[in-house]
């Protein structure tokens, strides 16, 4: 077998299995986490379709924070809400479902990534076993939507402070956006509602195809430059 050929058997089995994307998570519970930013190897922009964002809340569920070790989270804030007119609170940092109207935040990237994962604060179920509690929602580009449901008692003020932390990992979708809104279900302690805590994004991989060719095209300048040499 020559040298040529052996580079073209290698680059071959190189790009005939899908190489593994790492995700990487933007983290609105952290202080110094905006509306703007980058992530896997692309810019992103945070917009909300009423009102104005808003991070202001510090964390408030310290009796769950032993159970939250190991999401990486820094939980500073409650994450982003959106502050509008169908909030009863001036504070507000949570994203409102109500029958009147929805508060609803979008992340867009410029260019595509593959979604892996979402989590939410404030999210709660009802104390009444058996009752439909909080959901968020996240709609991607193509219409796919994905939903995260309330696993955590409802927090009642003056006995517990949980977090009512949701989350859920994806193996990846590939969006140039995520919108994030909340469903009409809720804990019975007002409008149904829940702040964005984290987003998981990984970049779009190149596909075998391409990187074949770039191997291809690698190995053919190394021989050259070899047999020159």
């Amino acid at each position: 077998m020559t040298k040529m050929t052996k580079g073209f058997v290698v680059a071959a089995l190189l790009t005939s299995v899908a190489l593994p994307a790492s995700a990487a998570t933007i983290d609105f519970t952290a202080f110094k986490t905006g509306t703007t930013g980058t992530i896997a190897g692309t810019s992103w922009a945070m917009t909300s379709n009423v009102g104005t964002l808003n991070n202001a809340q510090k964390f408030d569920g310290q009796d769950s924070l032993a159970s939250l070790a190991g999401t990486g989270l820094a939980f500073q804030t409650d994450g982003y809400g959106v502050r509008s007119k169908f909030d009863k609170q001036r504070n507000d940092d949570e994203i409102t479902s109500i029958a009147a109207g929805m508060e609803a935040v979008t992340i867009t990237f410029a260019k595509p990534v593959l979604f892996t994962g979402i989590s939410f604060l404030d999210l709660y179920n009802q104390r009444k076993t058996g009752a439909p509690g909080e959901v968020g929602f996240a709609k991607l580009t193509d219409g796919t939507i994905f939903s995260v449901a309330a696993t955590d008692l409802a927090n009642i003020p003056g006995k517990t402070f949980r977090a009512g932390y949701a989350a859920l990992s994806t193996l990846g979708t590939k969006t140039r956006s995520i919108t994030i809104y909340m469903g009409l279900t809720n804990d019975l302690q007002g409008a149904a509602d829940g702040a964005l805590a984290s987003v998981s994004v990984a970049p779009v991989p190149l596909p075998a195809a391409g990187l074949m060719l770039m191997a291809g095209l690698g190995g053919l300048g190394a021989l050259a430059r070899r047999k020159r040499a």
